[in-house]
């Protein structure tokens, strides 16, 4: 008796799975390999998925540049006492690119400032009021940069601004350096007030003006440092979105 119950079990659940089998294939008259999308379908799906990614991504995606090649890496930094007045707090000035000497690795924060395959040379300005970065510039060549020292526009008074610029107190406005890069060792020289000097990798050549200007001693330094040939493939950049 209960063997006949057994069979009759078996029998009933494999007649419920293939009835539930044939009317899923009933429903579903198209075969397996055409329920797979498309290639038009398959790539906007992973073009949303990519826009949803980039959307959800915080942190800056960065990447390497596209080359491998030695390129010269120059400093030109200046330092001036009394560029600003008022109560600035922070800096005027953006980070365009940072940079570790004892690594040799560089660092660019937009692709705008990245060097190209036919740059041999990257000069990297700041100019600061005492401790206020008020301007950053990245140049780049093949062979030589000119930097021209212009004075500085006001910030617009309808913006009540906490500071104005004392370009009287920049004391080497009006003048420009070349800075160039004479040999595949890493050499530079550098023209600036009335002066031509010679940098090989590791020095550096200092600039210096002293004036007084309404009972205020006023300073102006700009120090250029070679800082030698370094291997692209130790700069990175971060991808605009």
């Amino acid at each position: 008796m209960w063997f006949r119950i057994v069979s009759i079990a078996a029998f009933l659940a494999a007649f419920i799975g293939a009835f539930v089998f044939f009317q899923w294939e009933k429903q579903s008259p198209t075969s397996a390999t055409a329920r797979v999308p498309g290639e038009d379908e398959l790539k906007r799906q992973l073009e949303q998925q990519y826009d949803q990614w980039w959307q959800e991504k915080e942190e800056p995606v960065e990447s390497r540049l596209p080359f491998r090649k030695k390129i010269a890496v120059v400093h030109v930094g200046e330092l001036n006492t009394d560029l600003l007045y008022g109560k600035r707090v922070g800096d005027l000035g953006q980070r365009l690119a940072t940079f570790n000497p004892d690594t040799k690795a560089m660092y660019f924060y937009s692709q705008d400032d990245i060097p190209e395959k036919e740059d041999n040379m990257v000069v990297v300005q700041d100019i600061h009021s005492l401790d206020v970065l008020v301007e950053e510039n990245v140049y780049r060549s093949a062979d030589q940069v000119r930097i021209d020292f212009a004075p500085f526009e006001q910030p617009d008074p309808e913006g009540n601004p906490d500071y104005f610029i004392v370009n009287e107190a920049r004391l080497f406005n009006g003048q420009a350096m070349n800075v160039s890069l004479l040999n595949d060792n890493g050499d530079i020289q550098v023209e600036f007030d009335g002066q031509v000097k010679r940098l090989a990798p590791g020095e550096k050549a200092a600039f210096e003006k002293n004036e007084d200007k309404d009972s205020l001693r006023v300073r102006s330094k700009v120090v250029v440092t070679n800082y030698g040939m370094w291997d692209s493939v130790n700069m990175k950049y971060a991808v605009q979105r």
